[in-house]
């Protein structure tokens, strides 16, 4: 409770609680992150705030990637591993462009 008091006084909210979500990428040629071709998976453990500006916050640790892991319909894309990297922070505008 007392982190949310903190972040009310703020003016801080979340907008999305912490959460393991793996993107899909289609690679066409491997080299610097992408060390395989083809469907691939990038995954990060993410949260997003948003600021008395209207700015949204995504902080997350990159969790690497992965192969496309092919679901049963209504997976939840979700992975479970939790990566080694440094936690980054992106500021995205109110309007969806990262800065």
């Amino acid at each position: 409770m007392r982190c949310t008091a903190e972040r009310s006084r703020q003016g801080v909210d979340i907008v999305v609680p912490i959460e393991e979500r793996w993107y899909r990428v289609d690679v066409a040629e491997s080299g610097g992150r992408w060390r395989m071709t083809g469907p691939t998976e990038a995954g990060n453990r993410q949260f997003v705030l948003s600021d008395p500006d209207g700015y949204l916050w995504r902080p997350f640790r990159d969790l690497g990637t992965r192969p496309l892991a092919i679901e049963p319909r209504g997976g939840s894309g979700h992975g479970s591993a939790l990566g080694a990297d440094p936690i980054r922070v992106r500021k995205i505008r109110s309007s969806g462009r990262t800065q």
